[in-house]
């Protein structure tokens, strides 16, 4: 077993995503306010995992938005009407 998947689910909200309480992430995988076995507790971290990725992935493609200059905003927006 990888230590990726040793961490426990609350273990992984903590380092990655402490900005959005727990119990969503427990909701939406299992339906319930806390992971109830080790295998709910993986989905749970694993689903934590995938949405920091898709956070930071998010927050990097802003980052990009804001250095463009007016031209390129221009430029990209044209090619993607064409």
């Amino acid at each position: 077993m990888s230590r990726r998947q040793r961490a426990s689910a609350r273990d992984v909200h903590e380092a990655y995503m402490p900005h959005v309480p727990f119990k969503f992430y427990a909701n939406m995988v299992s339906g319930k306010d806390a992971p109830e076995s080790p295998a709910e507790d993986e989905r749970v971290a694993e689903r934590i995992r995938r949405e920091a990725e898709l956070y930071q992935a998010g927050l990097e493609a802003r980052g990009r938005e804001v250095k463009r200059t007016p031209e390129e905003a221009t430029a990209i927006g044209a090619a993607i009407l064409r």
